[in-house]
């Protein structure tokens, strides 16, 4: 393991699997083949991580963090173990400053035996060994393990949140998905009478089953129930061995069409972004009764830790955009995606993957005819007319006439971005750096005039100041944790509201406090 002394480990045997699971806690994390620790964290007892292996000396995958809290002195001791024929279970004492001792909290995760993470599952597989079926996945990301559920795969697929146009079987046959299928929540396949064109013939009409792996059609045994003689396409998220093939009664083969390789975002993107969409329409009455109890130093304190946390996530985010797509169309993307509203995103994707910034800035796009192109993908309902899809593709059109060549533009302006501090008052960062004046700038010389309002500032927010941090290494944190909020869901206003945190004269609402609250509620959601 690439990680230093423990300071209090412990294990447990994984018989089924022929291997040993690990947690411990410890004092920091190395990179293979270092003798000294790379970043000291804090406390002595963080951060918590798992690993699997062969045996006490030797085989042991890389260590994946259970758990690291960034409060100061935090710690996680005494852990526990114990495996069922699904999944291994781990309960630990944990703590912080916060908390006033390390042994405060008991948590206890649940992770999947089809691997504590999915890298870890596939050895075993090759091991030989079986591995359960499973509706979840549990997924090394940038804070540790995310869980991306089955459910999730059928969203995306229903949405077309990936690109359709490259749409391909595992036996290179290219495939037109005219319409996903009507969803099924019952029994049976997961979408019935979808609509496909393969290249190789003509229209078919028949139902698609979807699932995290290939093999799971066949540890699920829809081969052998006659609900599922219908399937015409397997839709699963994660490449399948060389060699796997669907098979339906009597033998007949059914494609496979993998979306890992297609999809818009990255899946810790994905699983973010449900998160936020599961909590838009909560109740916040819990707010106050957890958080409106903390002294407002600590609040503040806490709130400006959580929101950092997003803001890196939200730069990590980009950088991969940026690195699957190139400087230019990682902003192209990213407009469009913001322009489109939680509603709309998938299929702005699709434009934007269909038609790239030259084409709008060339005139040769025409706005009204790419909406009615998606008739049927666009959801108008509870949609303000401001945030149309056809609205917002006119102002699109309209911007890139003004500006052509935006994304060169962000870029030059971005060395003329001022360096701010989170920790001052916001009403003291925005006079000091003239956020007005920077606000409009933006407006004028990047998006030429064509957007304004909220969604303006969502787009600086969500695409402008990520994208830049991402490409220049500028810590553009302090600009954005001060930032105008935006659109917000309910709750979070609800809760900003009820905390006091913001009183419209020395801290006005801020983008960071509302991202921040955003993030402990999502901290919270995943631990309950």
């Amino acid at each position: 393991m690439s990680v230093s002394s423990p300071a209090s480990p412990d294990a447990g045997r994984l018989t089924r699997a022929g291997r040993i699971a690990r947690p411990r806690n410890v004092n920091a994390i190395k990179p293979a083949g270092e003798t000294r620790p790379s970043r000291k964290v804090a406390g002595d007892r963080t951060p918590l991580v798992i690993a699997t292996g062969t045996g006490p000396t030797g085989g042991w995958r890389p260590a994946v963090i259970i758990e690291a809290d960034g409060e100061r002195n935090a710690g996680y001791s005494y852990t526990a173990i114990h495996f069922t024929a699904e999944a291994v279970m781990v309960a630990y004492c944990a703590g912080g400053e916060s908390d006033g001792n390390r042994l405060a909290r008991l948590p206890a995760k649940r992770a999947l035996v089809s691997g504590v993470v999915e890298r870890q599952a596939r050895d075993v597989i090759r091991a030989g060994h079986e591995v359960p079926a499973a509706a979840l996945a549990e997924i090394q990301g940038l804070y540790g393990v995310f869980s991306f559920p089955e459910k999730l795969l059928q969203k995306i697929w229903v949405r077309g949140d990936f690109n359709r146009a490259a749409a391909s079987t595992t036996t290179g046959r290219r495939i037109r998905i005219v319409h996903p299928g009507k969803w099924n929540l019952l029994g049976g396949p997961d979408f019935l009478n979808a609509r496909l064109r393969f290249d190789d013939g003509g229209e078919i009409i028949g139902d698609v089953e979807a699932h995290l792996r290939a093999s799971d059609w066949d540890s699920h045994g829809h081969a052998l129930d006659p609900a599922y003689d219908r399937v015409r396409l397997h839709v699963v998220l994660f490449p399948p061995e060389p060699g796997r093939i669907t098979r339906g009664g009597g033998g007949r083969e059914i494609p496979i069409l993998v979306l890992l390789p297609l999809l818009h975002h990255d899946l810790e993107e994905f699983a973010a972004d449900e998160a936020v969409e599961t909590l838009a329409n909560r109740a916040a009455s819990r707010i106050p009764e957890e958080l409106g109890l903390l002294p407002a130093p600590e609040l503040g304190v806490l709130l400006r830790r959580h929101s950092l946390d997003r803001w890196r996530q939200k730069v990590h985010f980009a950088r991969l955009r940026i690195q699957r797509l190139g400087w230019e169309a990682a902003c192209h993307h990213a407009a469009l995606e913001i322009l489109g509203y939680r509603f709309n995103r998938p299929p702005m994707l699709r434009i934007a993957a269909e038609h790239p910034l030259a084409e709008w800035g060339g005139g040769e796009v025409q706005p009204d005819e790419l909406y009615q192109a998606e008739t049927g993908g666009w959801s108008l309902q509870g949609v303000r007319p401001a945030n149309h899809p056809r609205t917002r593709l006119r102002q699109y059109a309209n911007w890139t006439r003004q500006r052509p060549g935006w994304p060169a533009e962000l870029d030059a302006l971005a060395a003329a971005l001022p360096v701010a501090s989170a920790e001052v008052p916001t009403r003291e960062a925005r006079h000091r750096n003239k956020f007005p004046d920077l606000r409009e700038r933006l407006a004028r010389e990047v998006g030429g005039d064509s957007v304004g309002g909220t969604r303006l500032d969502n787009l600086i927010c969500d695409g402008v100041l990520p994208l830049v941090a991402a490409r220049t290494g500028f810590d553009a944190h302090g600009i954005w944790f001060h930032w105008f909020v935006g659109d917000l869901p309910p709750v979070l206003m609800t809760g900003l509201r009820a905390l006091g945190v913001c009183d419209g004269r020395a801290q006005p609402a801020c983008h960071g406090v509302a991202q921040g609250l955003l993030g402990w509620l999502l901290q919270r959601e995943a631990k309950t």
